[in-house]
């Protein structure tokens, strides 16, 4: 006697990322979500399917967007590789090419920020020891040049997505975590040197 058992039960954010596929059937679309084309992969710490069957390529081949949805929520997004670097860029635009150019742009900056590295750590102890003191926002973490679902679920895998700020020091200590966070926090001293300067100005010109 046969039993038959039913197939695994495909999540839903396998069958919306099957669904965006072009040039493809309905059917092939429906096979696609038991398909190896799919892979699970965190990175960044964002928890996704990538379709790598799903992809445009730029520069040469030596970098391609790859069509990918989040499983926290089942945003989509292109997940942009370069043959030079060994992690992605997730970025939620439309179009391929604009997720390029975003990916590009953020990789550049933090070549430039990289080229510094030593006073942003250098930065981090002094907020750590108290020599300094500013604070840290949500809003230098979407201004720096991390990608924003990256940023988004970092917080929420430390349970601190309604945290609107944080202090120096607390922004500090998070860096021992993930030292991508020194890209926030040079963006917030940044922000602050900048603000400083706009207040010294504003005095200056009332006297």
């Amino acid at each position: 006697m046969m039993f038959f058992t039913n197939p695994p039960r495909i999540p839903r954010v396998r069958q919306r990322l099957a669904m965006v596929r072009q040039m493809t059937s309905l059917m092939e679309r429906e096979m696609l979500t038991l398909s190896d084309d799919l892979v699970y992969e965190r990175e960044n710490w964002i928890n996704a399917y990538i379709d790598y069957g799903n992809s445009a390529s730029f520069d040469g081949n030596r970098t391609t967007a790859y069509r990918g949805v989040a499983l926290a929520d089942g945003t989509l997004f292109w997940l942009v590789r370069h043959k030079d670097k060994k992690y992605g860029y997730h970025s939620t635009e439309d179009d391929p090419l604009a997720a390029v150019e975003e990916a590009e742009l953020a990789w550049q900056r933090r070549k430039e920020i990289r080229g510094q590295w030593d006073q942003v750590e250098a930065l981090a102890r002094d907020l750590l020891l108290g020599r300094r003191t500013f604070r840290v926002g949500i809003e230098d973490a979407y201004a720096s040049p991390l990608c924003t679902m990256g940023v988004e679920a970092f917080l929420k895998r430390l349970r601190l997505q309604n945290i609107r700020e944080v202090s120096g020091r607390f922004a500090a200590i998070l860096m021992t975590f993930d030292a991508q966070v020194g890209f926030v926090i040079h963006q917030a001293f940044l922000r602050h040197a900048n603000e400083q300067t706009e207040q010294i100005g504003g005095l200056q010109s009332h006297v």
